[in-house]
């Protein structure tokens, strides 16, 4: 799932922004250039990367997709094909009729 990597990167990404300085210094790295910077105001960019993570990880999950199925057996699927829902609420209502 790529919606679960994105939100694994989002906070690594924090972790390191609230963490860094120890994470470098146990690794023996000097701060890269972009760390440094984003040091500077470090709530907006944490703020910033949590946002932009949240708002990719909705949009990955939000696919829009259903399947209908009655008792068991896949009526129509929205992955395969999209169609109406009026036509669907037909057939649910026929074979509760029989």
């Amino acid at each position: 799932m790529l919606s679960v990597a994105v939100q694994a990167a989002t906070y690594s990404i924090i972790a390191i922004l609230l963490f860094g300085d120890r994470i470098f210094a146990a690794l023996g790295v000097p701060h890269p250039e972009l760390y440094t910077s984003a040091m500077k105001s470090q709530g907006m960019a944490i703020f910033m990367i949590y946002f932009l993570g949240s708002t990719i990880t909705t949009n990955l999950q939000n696919t829009g997709a259903f399947e209908v199925s009655l008792d068991g057996a896949n009526l129509s699927s929205y992955l395969t094909h999209p169609f109406p829902l009026s036509s669907c609420a037909g057939l649910v209502s026929q074979s509760f009729l029989h």
